[in-house]
């Protein structure tokens, strides 16, 4: 059976993909709004999405997506020609909201066209990717709050694009264990375990950073919170699953099972480099910030999340390395 995936070279950072399914949900939505679709996501660029779901604001693998009918799914670009600094504090902002609870009630009230009052900084799908341009200066809707999937297909600030999706079979569909719902269930349990000793208000690990530097008392229960759920080891994952990410003679062995073509391997280690700056980027301004905070109010949690960050950078380099000398391998 066919299906149809995201046009990776068609699609860019900052793009709204507006989707629907045949859920009950997803067809009340589109009725109520009568619009076509029920569902708001972000392109983050470097094959990441970032959406608020029932399980919250979360990060998935775009490769991952897979859309029955090109019917089920359209993307949607600003017509402001936004430079690449704003299109990247759009998504740092959509990043700050990771973990974020689901706004139900404010999604319910969007469908009838009533606002809602909610808990501070809880959204739904719609509401977020609004926002996110709002909090760079540009629109999309004039109330973000109330936005439905139908109203941003609908905005004068987007335009449709073109060739946005690709057809692919059931079987190229990547086998790998996905991290990403690992990553979700994982910092999902830790936020709610946070919750119940800090406030429901913490919605954010933004909002935890300003908990442990305002309430001495609760650095170390959070800190034993955050060894406990195995957030600081996640980055293991990716060097268990995925080897020949950082050894060379791993990544040749992995390009002749999947058959490159000397084409195929420019173009995986070029997109292999792209993802390695932007996410020693990320790491550093964390790092920093981080820094920072530690300067001014020492925390056990911030010392910890600094010490994660050094060791993401020192991975991604590796990454980045591996990554500049797979291109140089022959193709027999």
């Amino acid at each position: 059976m066919a299906f149809f995936s995201l046009n990776h070279r068609e699609i860019r950072q900052g793009d709204i993909v507006l989707t629907r399914d045949r859920s009950k949900t997803s067809k009340w939505i589109q009725f109520s709004t009568q619009g076509e679709f029920s569902h708001a996501i972000i392109y983050l660029g470097n094959y990441s999405l970032i959406e608020a779901t029932l399980e919250g604001v979360h990060v998935s693998n775009s490769l991952r997506k897979r859309f029955e009918s090109p019917d089920d799914v359209s993307v949607y670009r600003h017509k402001k020609n936004l430079s690449p600094n704003e299109l990247q504090s759009m998504c740092d902002w959509a990043r700050t909201n990771y973990a974020a609870q689901y706004n139900l009630l404010g999604a319910i009230g969007a469908g009838i066209g009533v606002e809602f009052e909610s808990e501070r900084k809880q959204t739904f799908c719609s509401k977020f990717a609004c926002m996110a341009y709002q909090n760079i200066g540009h629109s999309v809707v004039d109330n973000p709050s109330i936005a439905t999937p139908s109203d941003i297909s609908k905005s004068g600030h987007l335009y449709r694009i073109d060739k946005y999706l690709v057809k692919i079979e059931k079987e190229d569909e990547d086998s790998e264990p996905n991290q990403n719902e690992r990553q979700k269930a994982l910092i999902n349990a830790f936020m709610m375990n946070v919750r119940e000793i800090a406030g429901k208000n913490v919605q954010t690990f933004n909002d935890v950073d300003q908990i442990v530097l305002e309430n001495r008392e609760l650095d170390k229960p959070i800190s034993d919170l955050l060894v406990q759920s195995g957030y600081l080891n996640m980055w293991q994952w990716d060097v268990e699953i995925c080897p020949f990410h950082y050894d060379l003679d791993n990544l040749g062995a992995h390009v002749k099972k999947w058959g490159f073509t000397k084409e195929d391997l420019m173009d995986y280690c070029a997109d292999q480099i792209k993802a390695c700056d932007e996410n020693e980027r990320r790491y550093a301004n964390n790092l920093a910030v981080c820094e920072d905070l530690m300067s001014k109010r020492p925390r056990q949690f911030i010392r910890l999340k600094i010490n994660l960050y050094n060791t993401l950078i020192r991975q991604t380099e590796i990454r980045k390395e591996v990554a500049e000398k797979g291109s140089q391998l022959v193709i027999e």
